[in-house]
């Protein structure tokens, strides 16, 4: 239960930090969820195509769908995601704050 929740938890802040960068830089609320919902969705296509294993220690969007992660232990150790994306969290905030302090705001 805690591994699941730790997991989806992540997950979410970094989809979060996207959301903010995407609606930095796009400005726009419909074309943002638009956005962000192309980048979740090929996201996951890559992931559900890249079969190595390796790939899981570099790829954060392997828990979009944490169900197989939570219920079906193959294999994989479950923390494998979780640096990479807390570092993307990490970037993305650091990106979306960049852009605040350069954007001109009267």
């Amino acid at each position: 239960m805690t591994e699941g929740l730790l997991v989806l938890t992540v997950t979410i802040v970094m989809v979060i930090a996207l959301y903010l960068l995407f609606s930095l830089l796009f400005k726009h609320s419909l074309l943002t969820l638009f956005v962000l919902l192309g980048a979740l969705v090929v996201g996951y296509i890559v992931t559900s195509f890249i079969t190595w294993p390796a790939f899981d220690w570099i790829n954060p969007f392997q828990y979009l769908l944490p169900e197989t992660t939570i219920l079906v232990h193959n294999g994989s150790e479950w923390y494998q995601g979780i640096p990479v994306i807390l570092l993307l969290t990490v970037i993305f905030y650091i990106m979306a704050s960049l852009t605040i302090n350069t954007s001109k705001i009267d």
